[in-house]
């Protein structure tokens, strides 16, 4: 049996390089917080994060949780095809999929200028 992905991530530490990302939304109270590598840009205010497969694995289930209650069928499906994560907007129509592969490292940017990613020592709102 697979262990649900918050007892997963109580075990990953972060690697030298990353920071602990949490992502803000209004309807989430206390979002989790993930190990990532954090550009040095920011889209909108918001922190562009990239994840190692690992921690991406634990984002992808927790979005996924998070979304299927969510009303109206607006919300993204996220899924893995190989190493390529695929995400489905319904809410822009059917055809609307954001392939994301890693990179060079092996780090996916997954809602990387798309989602409202934060540090997770504190900065919360957008700067």
């Amino acid at each position: 049996m697979t262990r649900h992905w918050l007892e997963r991530l109580r075990d990953v530490e972060p690697l030298d390089d990353e920071v602990f990302v949490t992502m803000w939304h209004s309807h989430v109270p206390f979002p989790p917080e993930f190990p990532a590598l954090v550009e040095p840009r920011r889209w909108n205010g918001w922190v562009v994060p990239r994840f190692r497969r690992e921690v991406a694995e634990l984002v992808v289930d927790w979005v996924t949780e998070w979304n299927e209650p969510q009303p109206y069928g607006e919300n993204d499906v996220l899924s893995w095809v190989g190493d390529v994560i695929v995400v489905t907007h319904p809410q822009y129509g059917p055809e609307e999929v954001t392939r994301v592969e890693p990179d060079a490292r092996g780090y996916y940017p997954l809602g990387a200028c798309e989602w409202t990613w934060s540090l997770a020592d504190g900065d919360v709102e957008p700067e």
